[in-house]
């Protein structure tokens, strides 16, 4: 984001925000600050591109309101292509090492949110299935983000249930044991919406 316009927003460096594209979609991202952006328009990754459905040219909304850090987040691997042939421990060597490994404490993320994660060649895909913020919600904080903790060193906490699960300070990351089919994990995101076919016109007759 330009420095600019975090100055109108009264945003700074490495805080989160929550970004609203089409259809409603929200997704969550850490502000960094980037002279080459031009003033009144972003940068985003591909991942939150996806997630909110935007193409190049399109407008969103951004917004740095309250958020809170969350107390349980619930992933799900996306059983596409690219997981053929993925066994072992994926919490382990795939999901720890991503979230433990983001370079500014506190990753955000969204319920419903789509992530990708780069494993021996390939890319995974994983959905947030659902998100528990930890404690009373903050004044005016959305329920469905938050920002996973990442301070403190994450342990392994065996399940009898064979389920992955990571504990730090405040979040504890669980990967269901089971794969979602492609076709649930990524229907949300294949929605087609009016805007997608030229958007709501009068009809003709």
């Amino acid at each position: 984001m330009h420095p600019d316009d975090m100055d109108a927003l009264d945003i700074f460096g490495d805080d989160v925000v929550r970004i609203k594209g089409r259809m409603k979609r929200v997704s969550a991202a850490i502000v960094q600050e980037c002279e080459e952006i031009h003033p009144g328009s972003i940068g985003i990754g591909t991942s939150i591109r996806y997630n909110l459905r935007l193409r190049p040219s399109d407008f969103c909304t951004v917004k740095s309101p309250s958020h809170v850090v969350l107390k349980t987040l619930n992933v799900a691997l996306v059983d596409t292509a690219q997981a053929d042939g993925v066994t072992g421990d994926i919490f382990a060597t795939i999901i720890q090492p991503y979230f433990a490994g983001f370079p500014v404490p506190g990753r955000p993320v969204c319920g419903g949110d789509v992530f990708q994660v780069p494993w021996s060649g390939k890319k995974l895909t994983f959905v947030v299935t659902e998100v528990e913020a930890k404690g009373a919600a903050t004044e005016g904080a959305e329920s469905d983000w938050g920002v996973v903790d990442t301070t403190s060193a994450p342990r392994r906490d065996p399940d009898p249930e064979g389920e992955g699960r990571m504990i730090s300070q405040q979040t504890d990351i669980i990967l269901a044991p089971d794969r979602l089919a492609e076709t649930d994990g990524l229907k949300n995101l294949n929605a087609v919406s009016y805007s997608d076919i030229g958007g709501l016109k009068k009809q003709i007759g």
